[in-house]
Order: structure tokens, then C-alpha cells, then sequence
């Protein structure tokens, strides 16, 4: 997935930091699954937050052949580039018989080329790329692209799965105010799927705060956050969204009570 401001609203004095959920943001794009079949159906979740809680609406396309962030998600032909129905944060796109017909389209035009040139097989799957515009009444737009594989094979590539979080190794519970935790997020290592070059496939993580302070919430590729918590007691959300190197997409979120 990736995401394009394109209208900050009022400026600030000082820029929030990119864990810092203090407007609009999204935070993923989830593909159930990540990877189909050319006679399957994907269901697309938009997860975002807006911290004022105001209405978003969602505008939606599909392109059906782009080399991606490589060519900044220009479609290659205006005719494989179109609206999708519907305004919500969800998305139902079927590339079977009775949707686009993907697998036709293909027979008919033949390999897709990757963005090296080399022409890409069913059985090598190709990408098409979902592209959502969504706005924020508060003023705030925010583009966002997502990318969905199309294989003829198996296994099919499916989200990460996680068993909720540890706080400093214990089970979630209060902490106190200006108090300083390790964050885990929990990971059955047999639920890791094999990645395509048959090893144990990893996980990039990014962690975000509504309030307190996060370290190494972008740094190197970790299922643990140093935390911060707020010098007011409440109660106050993270997220983490995990992804692996496949379109694989994962989010989870804690609620963090602080006591006084």
C-alpha cells in the first residue's frame, strides 16, 4: 500500500511525527485475500481514523495493468483504467466470468510484462492496483494505493496472523501515567507462511499512537515499541499494521488504560 497526502488542512507550527494520529489518516488497506486466483473475488477494507470523528467518503478505481509506484501507479492504457461502484470504506471486485474476466483478458493480450520488461504468466502472477481517494470532512484527502496479486496456482498468499500483545512480557493490563513500556505484538511461528524463496517469510511493522510517544515505531522491521504513556490517565489506542513482501496486510490494535 502506499498513501499521498494531498491536502494537509492548516499548518503548524510543528509537524506531528508519522506515528503521531492527530487528523485523518489511513493506516491500510486490507485485501481479503491478498492473493486470488484470475476467477476469484477480493474484498478491500479501507482501516483508518479520524480522531474527530467526522464522516469520510471513499472514491474508488482499478487499474488493470500499471508497473506501480515504479511509474508513480499511472496506467499504462486509459481503457484498462476505470471507476469502481460504491462510496464506502469496503470494496468487493470480482475478476471472474461474471466480473472483469481477467483470465479472457489475459488469453486475449497475453503475458503481462513486469516492470523490468519480462513478460509475466499466470502461473508467475501479475498485480493489478486498486486506488482509493478518500476524504475527510474535516478537509483532509488522502490517496492511497493498494496493490492485489492475480495467480493461477498454489498456495495462495494469505494475511499474517498475530495473537494479540504483551505489555513489558505480561498480559495487557493498566500502567501508570509518564511510564515507559515494551509493547509486543504476539507471533505463533508456525502460523508464517513460506515466502517464494521457500524460507520463512518476514514482516515489515509501522506502530501508531493517539496519544504518548513512540520509539522505534518506523525503525528496523520489529513486533515490539518502546511506549511512552500520557501524563493524563484515560484510555488510549495503538495500532501496529504488519505486512509481508507479498500484499499480505495485517492491523491489530490495543487499548492502553492509564492510571494516575
Amino acid at each position: 500500500m502506499a498513501t499521498l497526502t494531498l491536502l494537509l488542512g492548516a499548518c503548524t507550527d510543528k509537524l506531528p511525527d508519522e506515528w503521531e494520529l492527530t487528523e485523518y489518516r489511513v493506516l491500510a488497506v486490507v485485501a481479503e485475500p491478498p492473493e486470488i486466483d484470475p476467477d476469484g473475488e477480493v474484498e478491500l477494507r479501507v482501516v483508518d481514523l479520524d480522531p474527530d470523528g467526522e464522516p469520510v467518503t471513499y472514491e474508488w478505481s482499478l487499474c488493470l495493468f500499471s508497473f506501480g509506484s515504479a511509474t508513480n501507479f499511472a496506467c499504462v492504457d486509459e481503457r484498462l483504467d476505470g471507476p469502481l461502484e460504491g462510496d464506502g470504506p469496503t470494496m468487493r471486485i470480482d475478476f471472474g466470468p461474471d466480473g472483469f474476466d481477467i483470465r479472457n483478458l489475459y488469453e486475449r493480450f497475453g503475458p503481462v510484462p513486469n516492470a523490468a520488461g519480462v513478460p509475466q504468466t499466470l502461473e508467475d502472477g501479475f498485480d493489478v492496483f486498486v486506488h482509493i481517494i478518500s476524504r475527510a470532512s474535516g478537509g483532509r484527502v488522502e490517496s492511497t494505493y493498494k496493490r492485489v496479486r492475480i495467480r493461477d496456482g498454489d498456495p495462495l498468499n494469505t494475511n499474517p496472523v498475530f495473537h494479540g500483545f504483551t505489555i513489558d512480557d505480561e498480559a495487557p493490563g493498566p500502567v501508570g501515567a509518564d511510564e515507559r513500556v515494551e509493547i509486543k505484538l504476539v507471533i505463533d511461528e508456525a502460523d508464517r507462511e513460506l515466502d517464494t524463496d521457500g524460507t520463512k517469510e518476514s514482516y515489515l511493522y509501522r506502530w501508531y499512537a493517539t496519544a504518548g510517544t513512540l520509539e522505534r515505531a518506523f525503525g528496523p522491521p520489529s513486533n515490539t515499541v518502546d511506549y511512552t504513556t500520557p501524563e493524563e490517565p484515560g484510555t488510549y489506542s495503538l495500532f501496529v499494521v504488519a505486512r509481508d513482501r507479498r500484499g499480505g496486510t495485517a492491523l491489530e490494535q490495543i487499548e492502553i488504560t492509564v492510571d494516575p
